[in-house]
């Protein structure tokens, strides 16, 4: 009754012959029964929106929503969502929604338009979406641009053109070069008319390019993408870096493959990343098992060689050695040190050695002042408890560099 009510307060009467099967009726406008305007909906609108709460009562309605079926949100808002429906949704769907138990449905609903006409739309609905509340869904569908259009191939071509950090070269089938976008192009160094209809190994000769023209070469014979991981240095630039690069088969629909698509990403800073990682995981679980200063320092190179460097040492001071504290007195002038340990990486024990290398574990040696370890040894390198770099590792030593090759060293000190 109070439904009855408030329709008739809206100069609306409830029809029996479609709708809520439980209700036995639907939504009618008695005051315009006008023949159906197949026009489309204003195109400036938007986006429609209803949100269904979990009684399943219209709880949000939007001016896209009104836009869409005539409504206004004092028409529906408190009442039954199901009465906006031409045609209940197939049990079937239902079933397979609520089986699913994902947090979203499409799907295709038929919806009556205040006037009396059906309105068919894609719809997308989102169970529980943020700030909607529990058990809710909220419904939206697009009022315009749901068809192609012909400006969608230049927003395709725009894409590829202007993907930042992510390179493409194109290729046709008999594998020549035939474009690359704009991240590309620094990569390899050659602009596209200096290199259009050669193969990629008359264009890099890395030695990493083998790999490449069969990954390419592979594409076109069975038609299926391909993945690839590799270091190398590409034409545009100076140091090697790590790649992760897809190669994708261009094909005509349901026809045979036309091209492939050469897709690069740059993951030197991700490699990194990862190999500071499990350097820190490693060196956690395996440098400090023992108090003897000795074993401790061979941990220690076990860790950085040959990950970090060829050539690691631990060079402590003498007067450590003893149960006196190490004043500034003795870190003034020319400082006297143990070899604690040392390690070269495999096959790159340089001949001649140069003097620090030649020292073995147990020799002494004297280290002026002058000398960049020297320096580094008359400083002060005091931390409070609280202070974040207490207790780190390594915190009182020369950083170790980035291994670039053989003949790179790194030493430490107390």
């Amino acid at each position: 009754m109070p439904d009855v009510i408030a329709a008739k307060r809206q100069n609306r009467r409830i029809c029996p012959a479609q709708g809520d099967p439980s209700q036995g009726g639907r939504l009618v406008d008695e005051r315009s029964e006008a023949p159906p305007d197949d026009g489309p909906p204003r195109q400036g609108a938007g986006t429609a929106e209803c949100v269904v709460d979990a009684r399943g009562c219209v709880a949000r309605w939007s001016e896209g929503a009104q836009s869409l079926l005539g409504y206004s949100a004092t028409d529906v808002v408190g009442r039954p969502a199901v009465l906006l429906l031409a045609e209940p949704v197939p049990s079937a769907e239902v079933t397979r929604a609520l089986a699913a138990g994902g947090p979203r449905w499409s799907g295709e609903l038929a919806l009556r338009h205040r006037e009396g006409r059906r309105v068919d739309v894609t719809a997308v609905a989102h169970h529980g979406a943020p700030g909607c509340g529990p058990d809710t869904w909220r419904v939206v569908c697009a009022l315009g641009g749901r068809q192609p259009r012909r400006e969608d191939d230049d927003l395709v071509r725009w894409t590829l053109d202007q993907l930042p950090r992510c390179s493409v070269s194109i290729y046709d089938a008999d594998l020549g070069y035939r474009r690359s976008n704009q991240a590309m192009v620094p990569v390899v160094g050659l602009p596209d008319d200096a290199i259009r209809g050669l193969h990629i190994h008359d264009i890099t000769t890395q030695p990493q390019t083998g790999a490449l023209a069969a990954a390419l070469r592979r594409a076109v014979d069975i038609g299926e993408p391909s993945h690839l991981e590799t270091f190398q240095r590409t034409g545009g630039q100076r140091r090697v870096h790590a790649w992760s690069v897809d190669f994708v088969p261009l094909k005509e629909p349901g026809g045979p493959v036309r091209g492939v698509a050469l897709v690069a990403h740059d993951i030197t800073e991700q490699q990194y990343a990862r190999k500071r990682l499990l350097l820190l995981n490693e060196a956690a679980s395996r440098i400090g098992s023992t108090i003897d200063l000795a074993q401790t320092a061979r941990e220690l190179m076990e860790v950085t060689v040959p990950e970090r460097a060829d050539l690691a040492s631990v060079d402590l001071l003498t007067a450590l050695e003893g149960d006196a504290e190490v004043g500034e007195e003795d870190l003034h002038g020319t400082v006297t040190l143990r070899r604690f340990a040392h390690r070269f990486a495999p096959g790159s024990s340089p001949r001649p050695a140069p003097p620090p290398a030649r020292c073995r574990p147990g020799d002494r040696g004297a280290l002026p002042r002058r000398q960049p370890g020297g320096h580094q040894l008359g400083r002060r390198h005091r931390r409070a408890p609280g202070d974040p770099a207490h207790g780190a590792l390594g915190r009182t030593a020369a950083p170790v560099p980035r291994r670039r090759g053989a003949g790179q060293a790194v030493r430490a000190g107390a």
